[in-house]
Order: structure tokens, then sequence, then C-alpha cells
């Protein structure tokens, strides 16, 4: 539930606060049975039944100033929110309770150089809660050699960002260059260890990883003649670590993306697509490269109402192999995953006229504070 107010107190000073509350319920009753013998009656195996009761409710509320002098807006935030955890792991005789309040500023700064560039500083901080799945304490023993579990007395994870970005536009034409710094001390990672005696390697969350972290980012949209060429890259250098395992270690990543279009006439459209992903490998784990190509192809009949769009993607490949690998100084274990690739699609729309209505848009509410 949420609710927002936008108030506009002059002509250069605007106010803005609101309220919101999530509320989260779960249950599980999940039991395992078991007999050794035909003749036995089926008994309950505690070890692997899950039944649990879980509440986690949020309530925040926020309040920003934005003001503007000349060519320069300034905006100053804070949201407040409070959590609640109860959460009764019963098979596990696990009890969690937590109760934590979050203070989150947020502050902006915009130039205006001229009509045609602009730049911006910014500073926030992003805030994670475990999930039910990474307190749930019940163990995953479906391999024998690798357990893992959820720990309970996992806290909230904190991720402060600092971002400058200039702007070049004119008409459809745009530019932006960005440079950002992100940090954290305890984010919610995987911590494996192993044990020699059994040969066991068991798996669960700690708030352990550090990660300090440059970016930047480039974008662009140039509209030439019939063509229309639009590129969104973005690089990534890292220190990161297990503070519970190993020290600081370099690495990078990033992503390409371009998307270029050629109106051939009024009715036929062609765009091309593709992008290139490297993800931010961790102290334990390595993650495949990733990308993807296509064309698209639009075609606009009776009157241009109705459009014909066909699509392929990654058409030179039918499967793709893709290889994740976990590893400490005790075992290497490695998932391949042979996935589904190439992709053809058909659509046809049909625009039976402009929506004259003048209809508000709302503010969009995403709930995506959880950390799996």
């Amino acid at each position: 539930m949420q609710a927002d107010l936008i108030e506009p107190l002059n002509k250069t000073t605007r106010l803005e606060t609101g309220i919101k509350t999530i509320l989260r319920k779960a249950h599980s009753d999940f039991e395992s049975k078991v007999k050794f013998d035909k003749s036995d009656p089926y008994h309950i195996d505690p070890a692997n039944s899950n039944r649990f009761s879980y509440d986690q409710n949020i309530y925040g509320g926020y309040v920003s100033l934005n003001k503007t002098f000349k060519a320069l807006t300034a905006r100053v935030g804070l949201r407040v929110e409070h959590t609640s955890v109860d959460g009764d792991f019963i098979s596990t005789g696990t009890v969690v309770t937590q109760e934590y309040t979050n203070f989150i500023p947020n502050l902006l700064l915009s130039r205006s150089f001229s009509k045609s560039i602009n730049s911006n500083l910014t500073y926030g901080m992003r805030l994670g809660r475990p999930s039910i799945s990474a307190l749930n304490p019940f163990v995953n023993n479906s391999d024998s050699l690798v357990r893992s579990f959820g720990n309970p007395d996992l806290g909230p994870q904190y991720i402060h960002n600092i971002a400058w970005q200039i702007r070049f536009f004119k008409g459809s034409k745009f530019i932006s260059l960005q440079a950002g710094y992100n940090f954290a001390n305890n984010l919610i990672i995987q911590n494996p260890s192993f044990d020699p005696a059994t040969g066991i390697t068991s798996v669960t969350g700690a708030n352990a990883g550090q990660i300090r972290e440059f970016t930047l980012g480039f974008v662009s949209n140039l509209p030439v003649g019939k063509w229309n060429i639009a590129v969104n890259a973005t690089g990534r250098l890292a220190r990161i670590r297990n503070s519970l395992q190993s020290s600081f270690f370099n690495t990078t990543a990033g992503n390409v993306n371009a998307n270029i279009t050629y109106k051939a006439s009024p009715r036929f459209t062609i765009t091309s697509n593709s992008g290139y992903f490297v993800p931010l490998r961790t102290p334990n784990n390595t993650f495949p490269d990733n990308y993807f190509y296509g064309f698209n192809f639009a075609y606009k009949v009776f009157r241009q109402k109705l459009t014909i769009t066909a699509n392929i993607t990654n058409f030179f490949e039918e499967k793709r192999k893709l290889v994740f690998v976990t590893e400490n100084d005790y075992f290497i274990t490695k998932n391949t995953n042979d996935i589904l690739f190439r992709n053809f699609g058909l659509a046809l729309s049909y625009s039976f006229g402009r929506l004259k209505e003048n209809v508000s848009k709302k503010k969009g509410v995403n709930n995506d504070d959880q950390v799996q």
C-alpha cells in the first residue's frame, strides 16, 4: 500500500512526501516421511521436513524538497523505514525476531549549461533485506556432498552509490556519459565451508561481502537520415572479497548493447539488435559471459493500422552451453546448463486510434528490496 503527495510550494520549490507499507506473509507445511521396512509404518523425517510461519512487515515514509535556482536544481530527500521480522521455523526449532529502522538519504544537484547540455551529481543508498529462503535454516541435502541452508542471523545489506552524469541532446539526438562509485561492507553472499572429515561442503548466506566499485557508462541515440543508431555500454572495475575467507581481489565486468534501425519506407522497418555481457566474478563464483543478436522486421498495412512483425534471434545457435563454477581451497563444482537459444517470432498489432482522454500517470511501485 502506498500513497504519495506532490505539492508545489511556489514557482521554484516543490515538496514530495509519501508513506508505504509492505506486508509479507508465508507459511509452509512440508513433511517428508520415510520407512526402512515394508511392514513398518511411515514416520516423519524431521531432518527433511520444512514447516515454518513467517511475517515481514515494512512501514516507511519519505520527504523530498526540490528547489530551482535559475540553472541549478537541488533535491534533498530522506526515507525512513522500519522493518519487523517474525519467523518461526518449526522444523528446525529456530525462531527469528528482528526489528530495525533505517534512515536512507538521497541528494541531487543538477546544472543546465545551455539548452542542450546539462549535468547532475547524485548520492543514494539502497537497502536489501534477506528473503525468506535466505533466513530459513532448512537443509537442502539433495546433493550428498553439498548442503545448502539459510542463515536466520542474516541482517540487511546497504549499498551506497555516488554518480555523476553529463548529457548532450538536440532533438532526438542524445549522448550521455556517466561515472559512478559504489561501496558496501555487508553484502549478503553465499559462504561455502568444507569439512575434511566428512567431505561435505556446507553453503549458507552471510553478511560478509565487501565491494569497492568504479563504473563508466555511455548511452547514445543518433538518427542519421533513414538510420537510427542507439548504443548503451557500461564498464565496471571492482575490488571485492568475502571477508570471512579472502583478501580483496580485482575483477572487471561490463556490457554493451547496440540497436540499429533502418526505415526502408514509411511502411517497412528493419531493426538489428545485439549485446554482450561480462558478469562480475565473486571470490567463490565464476559466471559465464553471455551475448545475443537478432533482427526484427516490421511492415504496416491497411492504412498503416495493422503492423506485422517478424523477428529472429540467435539464429546461428540452436542451443547454448552455460558453465557456472563455484570453488575454494578444497573443492571445485561445475554446473553446466544447456539452454534453447534460437528463437523465431511473429506478431500482429492493430491500432484503432489515439486515446484523447487525459489519463494520469501513476507512480510505479517496485518491491524489489529482497535479497535471495
